[in-house]
């Protein structure tokens, strides 16, 4: 996951540019990278540099980034290096203004949003409690013109960008009504049946459709065939949390293996994991961030957050799951991605890869290398090594101790791949007996 104008900008306070990241691209397919998924890329209000969760003009694209021929050549040259795009779409709300509220010349402010001046609102939009979000005006999904706008602007991005999937912002606020659309008990039916009807458009285009949903509901992920919504993988907060638990202390004595190994079982191919994304690495909420922040905001490149950081990037490779990393953390970026104020990434921390060859360096190659190493075992991609177990749902844990914070697992059905972590700040430099 990454976000185009901080990435390879001209500037410190520039926009960066689909083309800008094109030139860049290299050196994610030298990391391993087989599908890259920009945040929002269509149009939204506010500075280009925000991160684009309010958009305006849903079906086009941000012409600061290099509109849609852009992001066309943006997706061929990522096709041209073996790898995949996927559009982050926001149907659960619109910004304002928005071309479906001013589309007809008519709005009215709905009551109670905020201080009882609620957003503008239109012949498109709910005129009822399932009228607005949390962040704006929420789209009548029951109305047909709504409809055939979300259907026809996916089908465009497969057909004519040739994109290879989409990651859906906060499904349960698409499937669910009402302003705090997670503590509503019933589905919004309208909601349900445009995202089945969405994802079986996607599906006839093989496509991969992955929703931000966070509520671990096992009915997003059932094929639509079977009464579900279809998505192919959802974000599992829930390993997130306990990967927080267990990794984002200093202290060995706060580390429960149990839950550890409850994350790494209790999951599989249908979960997208990770230890950073756009929202956990901003630090909008307290005790999150950038995974060295969260170990040791005062020094986070000392040894113990490097530690720490990379256990979870090897956690978050080798347990059941899609493997989700976060830009910049290949090499244990620690600035935080503040909303409003998001940093440009910095290069000069793992040097210049172009022209299929580093020309610099920088003080985090290792943490790049390891990484790397890692992608290449996911994909069962190691010369003489078989991890093709790595691709299955299959996990097995033989050896556990809470004492010693070590826990050992393998991975498919033939347990030809073991995996052995340890949690501890004590070195086993000559093998590690089992209590």
């Amino acid at each position: 996951e990454m976000q185009i104008p901080p990435f390879n900008p001209s500037s410190s306070n520039g926009v960066g540019t689909f083309e800008q990241a094109i030139s860049k691209l290299d050196y994610l397919k030298e990391l391993g990278v087989t599908i890259i998924e920009p945040i929002p890329i269509n149009t939204y209000s506010g500075g280009a540099r925000g991160w684009g969760y309010n958009p305006t003009v849903p079906n086009t694209i941000m012409n600061a980034f290099g509109g849609l021929n852009g992001f066309r050549q943006f997706v061929m040259a990522c096709h041209q290096r073996g790898m995949g795009v996927f559009v982050d779409v926001v149907w659960n709300h619109m910004g304002s203004p928005n071309i479906l509220a001013l589309y007809d010349g008519w709005s009215q402010a709905q009551p109670g949003f905020p201080t009882n001046s609620g957003p503008p609102q239109g012949i498109y939009f709910y005129q009822d409690e399932n009228a607005v979000t949390e962040w704006g005006p929420r789209p009548n999904y029951g109305d047909p013109h709504v409809q055939t706008l979300i259907y026809d602007s996916i089908t465009f991005l497969l057909k004519e960008c040739r994109v290879s999937g989409f990651r859906w912002d906060s499904t349960i606020c698409i499937r669910k009504g009402g302003t705090e659309c997670w503590y509503e008990p019933d589905d919004l039916m309208d909601g349900y049946k445009m995202l089945q009807k969405a994802n079986s458009i996607i599906d006839s285009f093989h496509g991969v459709s992955i929703a931000e949903d966070l509520q671990g509901n096992q009915t997003v992920v059932t094929p639509v065939n079977q009464g579900g919504i279809g998505f192919t993988s959802q974000w599992d907060d829930n390993s997130y949390y306990q990967l927080h638990d267990v990794l984002g202390s200093q202290a060995d004595s706060s580390r429960d293996i149990n839950e550890y190994a409850q994350m790494l079982t209790q999951g599989d191919l249908t979960r997208t994991i990770y230890t950073e994304n756009h929202d956990k690495a901003s630090g909008q909420n307290a005790g999150q961030g950038r995974w060295p922040n969260i170990v040791d905001a005062s020094q986070p490149t000392s040894y113990i957050a490097q530690k720490l950081s990379t256990l979870g990037i090897a956690t978050v490779f080798t347990a059941p799951g899609i493997p989700l990393i976060f830009y910049g953390q290949e090499f244990l970026d620690s600035q935080n991605f503040v909303f409003g104020d998001v940093p440009n990434l910095d290069w000069s921390q793992v040097g210049d890869f172009s022209d299929g060859k580093w020309n610099s360096f920088g003080p985090f190659n290792g943490i790049f290398n390891m990484t790397q190493d890692l992608i290449a075992l996911r994909l069962n991609q190691v010369a003489g090594v078989d991890s093709s177990s790595l691709m299955t749902s299959t996990i097995f844990t033989y050896q556990l101790s809470q004492q010693n914070k070590v826990l050992a697992f393998t991975r498919g059905s033939n347990n030809n791949l073991v995996v052995l972590m340890n949690l501890s700040s004590v070195a086993y430099n000559s093998g590690y007996i089992p209590l």
